[in-house]
């Protein structure tokens, strides 16, 4: 849900860029005297309504019209010269429906529109007109204008077109919201949030959670009839059914039943960069991949469960934000960005993060050589170097070893994948291998040693837990004042309590066959008898 929650922030971001597309000037920031003095320094008359340039006209009726002061949107518009029923009608009510006209059809792009009191001089209109934008109506295509009218005091300032003006109540009975638009755009408080009134963000949101709940019942009881136990296997699929898939198809019978258009211009260029399509594909691929996981590790037996699910957790998460940031990346482009500056910041961000986590990447890289190739699993004895010790952890960074000591070491692993690994645990039987010195000061006189090594080698071969081949007992050495016996057999267990025992009862047959013959233990050198 943190990467969901990223994207949540960049569907914000989003939204306020529709919003920043039409915000106020940097000039409405700074202090009205300072603003006046420095337009009237180029040019531009002292207007109270800043109609002084075509642009600054535009964004004055648009930031009124936004914060539903419709009395000072109407100072924006040319109202003389009107027919007699269009003169009738409040200048309050013309402003407000002109707003909703310019919400149904056209993005205004005030940053294309002049900043010049004379306007432009080579877009193909009279120099006293402005183009706004053009739209589609059912006569045909229709160019709203602004145009240079005289103000009372006969300083020339830039408002509405009276021509377009006479044409706003047949432009707002076509493009009118419906009944449900008109009934919910009444009884709301006239506000709007990132440039979209709130009564329509509030349509929008009943649409989707209506859908959503007649989609999700059906869904619901689906999971309750077919997915009855209670596993971790079947609890993520339930969540997959009743959240990412319930929210694609709800989209789906949306995006048949609502038409995009419908819902204003601002709306709908955030639904045109697919935002809610995004979201949705990204938590279903992130929900796909918890699948994926639970599915592997399902079948996996304890011990192979913990280990690879240590890897695999962090792998999964790897895997999420390659989605989310693929996700954003796509969405960023939809929305008119360019995805080229962020791609190679995240490319001089990720070359300056692998140096600095140069040893970290290499403990990582030795995790996964210690998963695949599987030298020693969790909870298995092993030799290392000098040590011996009882593998507890191997994490992402480091393996955690606990010593015959019960002292924990935590090595990188990077150095353990390395080093010489005896594994312990893997042996099928633990070798006996004792080396005896006979005083050879001390021989009998009665007997051979030929005859007590076969006797010994006897003693060996009828214990139950002593393997047949191989089985050695020899003189393999003289050294200044003993001779050596090497004996060599192997205990049938892997249990190393077992293996002491019988250790035990081998040494005392082997030290009873030595002195009932006769012969003494040698002792080191320089020790006194």
């Amino acid at each position: 849900m943190r990467f969901l929650g990223v994207l949540f922030l960049l569907a914000l971001i989003g939204a306020a860029r529709v919003w920043a597309a039409e915000a106020p000037n940097i000039a409405d920031l700074i202090t009205p005297d300072v603003s006046r003095l420095a337009m009237a320094e180029e040019g531009v008359p002292e207007d109270l309504f800043d109609r002084g340039t075509p642009r600054s006209a535009m964004e004055g009726y648009l930031r009124a019209a936004r914060q539903g002061d419709f009395e000072r949107a109407s100072q924006y518009l040319d109202l003389r010269n009107l027919p007699q029923q269009i003169a009738s009608i409040a200048p309050a009510k013309l402003a407000e429906d002109f707003y909703q006209v310019l919400d149904r059809t056209l993005w205004v792009d005030t940053e294309s529109m002049s900043i010049l009191p004379e306007g432009k001089s080579k877009d193909g209109l009279p120099a006293y007109r402005e183009s706004i934008g053009r739209i589609e109506t059912s006569a045909g295509r229709l160019t709203l204008l602004l145009q240079k009218v005289p103000r009372e005091d006969g300083v020339f300032i830039w408002k509405v077109s009276n021509a377009t003006v006479k044409k706003i109540p047949e432009l707002a009975q076509e493009f009118a919201y419906g009944p449900i638009g008109q009934w919910f755009s009444t009884i709301l408080p006239k506000i709007s949030f990132l440039g979209v009134a709130l009564w329509i963000w509030l349509l929008l949101a009943s649409l989707v959670l209506t859908t959503w709940l007649i989609v999700w019942f059906p869904l619901w009881l689906l999971a309750r009839l077919v997915l009855r136990a209670d596993t971790e296997k079947v609890g993520v699929w339930r969540a997959f059914i009743l959240k990412p898939l319930s929210l694609l198809l709800t989209l789906i019978i949306l995006g048949q039943l609502v038409a995009i258009d419908s819902l204003g211009v601002s709306v709908a260029a955030l639904l045109r960069a697919q935002t809610l399509w995004l979201f949705c594909w990204a938590w279903l691929l992130i929900h796909v991949i918890e699948l994926a996981v639970v599915h592997y590790t399902a079948g996996l037996d304890d011990s192979n469960k913990t280990m690879k699910g240590a890897l695999l957790r962090p792998l999964a998460a790897t895997l999420k934000f390659i989605v989310v940031i693929s996700i954003a990346l796509m969405w960023l482009e939809n929305l008119g960005f360019s995805p080229t500056t962020a791609l190679a910041g995240l490319g001089i961000g990720g070359l300056a993060f692998a140096l600095a986590a140069q040893k970290s990447i290499e403990n990582m890289i030795g995790a996964v050589t210690l998963y695949v190739s599987s030298p020693v699993k969790v909870g298995q004895l092993c030799r290392f170097g000098s040590q011996i010790g009882t593998i507890e952890e191997i994490g992402l960074r480091a393996t955690r070893v606990r010593t015959l000591d019960r002292s924990v070491v935590h090595i990188p692993n990077a150095t353990f994948a390395d080093m010489q690994l005896e594994n312990i645990s893997q042996r099928e039987r633990i070798s006996y291998r004792p080396t005896i010195h006979i005083d050879a000061r001390y021989l009998p006189d009665n007997v051979t040693l030929e005859t007590v090594l076969e006797r010994a080698r006897q003693s060996l071969a009828e214990q139950d837990c002593v393997a047949k081949e191989p089985l050695r007992v020899r003189l393999k050495a003289f050294e200044h004042h003993a001779l050596v016996i090497d004996v060599l057999a192997y205990i049938e267990t892997t249990d190393f309590d077992q293996y002491l025992m019988v250790a035990e009862r081998l040494n005392l047959c082997m030290l009873n066959v030595f002195l009932s013959a006769g012969f003494r233990l040698a002792t080191p050198m320089g020790v006194a008898e």
